[in-house]
C-alpha cells in the first residue's frame, strides 16, 4: 500500500488517469462528511471526465474507519496510475 498524508485534503481529493490511446480520461473524487446521526461518510464520484460519473456514499461509525477506507482507495487508485491532487 502506499504511504499517503492525505490530512491536508480539506475539501476531498480527486485523481485523474488518462491514456489517449485507449480513449479514457477518468476521474475518481472521494470526501469527509458526517452523517445526520453522527456517522461518518465517504463520499465517491467517478467517471468519465467531462460527465457526471456515478456517486456512491459509503458510512462507517467511527472518523477512523472512514479516513482508512478513504486511503485505502486512494492506494489502489494509484497503483492503477491515477494521478492525485488534493482540492483545498
Amino acid at each position: 500500500m502506499v504511504n499517503l498524508d492525505i490530512s491536508a485534503a480539506r475539501h476531498g481529493v480527486t485523481l485523474y488517469y488518462k491514456d489517449e490511446e485507449a480513449n479514457k480520461d477518468r476521474f475518481y473524487h472521494l470526501d469527509l462528511s458526517t452523517g445526520l446521526w453522527g456517522d461518518h461518510i465517504v463520499n465517491r464520484q467517478w467517471g468519465r471526465r467531462g460527465t457526471w460519473g456515478h456517486l456512491r456514499l459509503d458510512r462507517f461509525d467511527s472518523s477512523d474507519a472512514a479516513f482508512g477506507a478513504m486511503e485505502k482507495i486512494i492506494g489502489s487508485k494509484i497503483a492503477r496510475g491515477y494521478s492525485i491532487k488534493f482540492e483545498r
